[in-house]
């Protein structure tokens, strides 16, 4: 038996029972441990293009006897072989995986990396030291309820053009840390019969109870190298066993091809418990607790903070736009009120109306704030450098930030000063009677129609759309969380694209230096972001670096 609380504690974690706490203070952007999982699986779309072993996107060579399975190296093919493909690989002349079912897939490699561990250990042979820890955690799993059904989503691209930068969105919903239960049944005995000519006793029992393993503890694998695209399924046991759910997370999770990482989100002190939110914070509560009790089982609850104590508010105004409230927009109503809005926004005559002005929150009762007025709202509470009258100061802050450690530490004040404001800034939405913005079909609208305008180069349009969906982000998740970082590069680039545009219009002449120190404000909060999130070695930082150089220089050539 492989001792878990000790492998943990060499990490500075403790594990009490079910949960995790940390046993030594844990800076924002730690990363408490990366862990590769039991078993995982490429989309079936992308199969060709990623290894699939370690789903590493590199030049890949076909396994010339089933032609069907691609990898990156011959470590990853013997891996493969060791533990699955000796049994998945049949003598083929052509691919016959165009249409796999990834359901299937991923039990079949699950259960024949669980029995190749079985026998390497029995005949003294090493498996990776990863999956003692990894199958210990399953097997200490109590048997979950049926899951959530399987959804797949398009994958959406942009290209770029006159220095345009080019950008790709989620194909998945933003923080949802999905657990799927086969969207086809799978059939056991099919399964079964296929194993055992190669010595894999499994029964169809035993397959569903190993199905119902890991469909507690499979995750979707998004890619922050590829813009956050969904590129598989994995399976990680030890992080639903012990790291449990909040809907306001000290933790995030990033991955790094098939490496699953568990990255700080603030600040965390010895004896802190260890969270992470499994479902999407867009969200609210009641649908929030229907997703979690059908992974986690009927007498799942949740005591957080955005459940019960100061977030709360953050519920009572999404919920004012469920069916039968008064503020219900259907998602056609949400979409066409957002288009019509978004074309009278004028960014700039927004802000020059609020700057000189003393910002107290106050709201009356009967205020309707569309996406425009609810994100300027909201703006100046997260981010009122914009709004500030003193633009050539501001300008000599940021100048003065030099160094990562200087940059850090004021971005780190930024935080607490966030966190310090927002709370009033919920209290007064909550007042409103109803908040058309604020409300999930009116999120669902925004995302699709960012796509959109992205898809078509409207980059004016785009920035608009992602500063509302930036404002709705920042409520619902933490500043750190890499919902939030991912998409402060989306603003920012957006934003960008945008100045772009109108200047090869001939309008630039005319933009004040307002419209660029909000673009600077932004690529600012993504610079922080995306450094604590995801890390200096992820391709995030690579483009916010190039972008801040690429806006630095067209400041000084002005």
């Amino acid at each position: 038996m492989i001792n878990l609380e000790e492998y943990f504690k060499d990490l500075g974690l403790g594990i009490q029972g079910r949960t995790m706490v940390a046993l030594k203070p844990f800076p924002a952007g730690s990363v408490l441990w990366e862990q590769a999982p039991l078993t995982q699986v490429p989309l079936p779309s992308v199969r060709r293009q990623r290894c699939n072993y370690c789903l590493r996107r590199a030049s890949l060579q076909c396994c010339g006897r089933c032609r069907s399975a691609y990898f990156c190296s011959n470590t990853c093919f013997r891996n493969a072989w060791l533990h699955y493909h000796h049994v998945l690989c049949e003598p083929l002349e052509y691919d016959t995986y165009t249409n796999v079912d990834a359901d299937r897939w991923l039990l079949e490699r699950a259960a024949l990396t669980l029995h190749s561990h079985a026998r390497l250990n029995k005949h003294n042979s090493h498996s990776p030291p990863h999956l003692k820890y990894a199958i210990q955690a399953l097997e200490l799993h109590p048997p979950p309820p049926p899951g959530l059904s399987a959804t797949h989503h398009a994958t959406t691209t942009t290209t770029n053009g006159n220095h345009i930068s080019t950008i790709r969105l989620p194909s998945t919903t933003p923080g949802a840390i999905t657990t799927s239960s086969p969207s086809v049944p799978i059939d056991y005995n099919a399964v079964s019969e296929m194993m055992a000519p190669f010595d894999c006793p499994f029964t169809p029992a035993e397959l569903s109870s190993v199905q119902e393993q890991i469909t507690l503890s499979r995750f979707d694998i998004l890619d922050p190298e590829q813009h956050m695209d969904k590129v598989g399924y994995g399976v990680y046991p030890l992080t639903t066993l012990y790291v449990q759910h909040s809907c306001r997370p000290n933790t995030g999770v990033v991955y790094r091809q098939d490496k699953q990482r568990l990255v700080t989100l603030d600040d965390i002190s010895p004896g802190d418990l260890i969270t992470i939110s499994y479902v999407d914070l867009t969200l609210p509560r009641q649908a929030r607790m229907d997703d979690l009790q059908l992974r986690f089982g009927p007498e799942f609850d949740c005591t957080c903070s955005r459940c019960q104590n100061e977030f709360s508010c953050l519920d009572t105004l999404l919920e004012r736009g469920e069916i039968g409230q008064p503020g219900y927009l259907r998602l056609d109503q949400a979409s066409t009120v957002l288009e019509e809005d978004i074309k009278e926004w004028n960014i700039l005559d927004s802000i020059k109306q609020s700057i000189g002005k003393d910002f107290d929150g106050t709201l009356a009762p009967e205020t309707r704030l569309h996406p425009s007025e609810f994100s300027h709202y909201v703006c100046q509470a997260i981010a009122p450098e914009i709004y500030s009258e003193g633009t050539d100061a501001v300008v000599s802050r940021h100048l003065g930030v030099n160094t990562l450690e200087t940059f850090s530490a004021f971005a780190k004040d930024s935080r607490k000063e966030f966190t310090k404001g927002i709370i009033p800034v919920i209290h007064s939405l909550s007042n409103c009677d109803t908040v058309p913005a604020f409300t999930v079909n009116m999120v669902r609208a925004a995302e699709v129609a960012l796509r959109q305008y992205m898809d078509q180069q409207k980059w004016l349009e785009a920035a608009k759309c992602a500063t509302y969906l930036f404002v709705v982000y920042r409520l619902v998740y933490p500043p750190l969380h890499p919902v939030c970082s991912f998409h402060a590069i989306i603003l920012a680039r957006t934003c960008w694209n945008s100045l772009v545009q109108l200047e090869l219009a001939g309008i630039g002449n005319k933009l004040e230096k307002i419209y660029m120190h909000g673009i600077r404000t932004w690529i600012d909060i993504a610079r922080d972001s995306v450094l604590l999130s995801f890390g200096q070695e992820s391709s995030l930082w690579r483009e916010i670096v190039d972008l801040q150089w690429v806006f630095e220089r067209d400041q000084k050539l002005r």
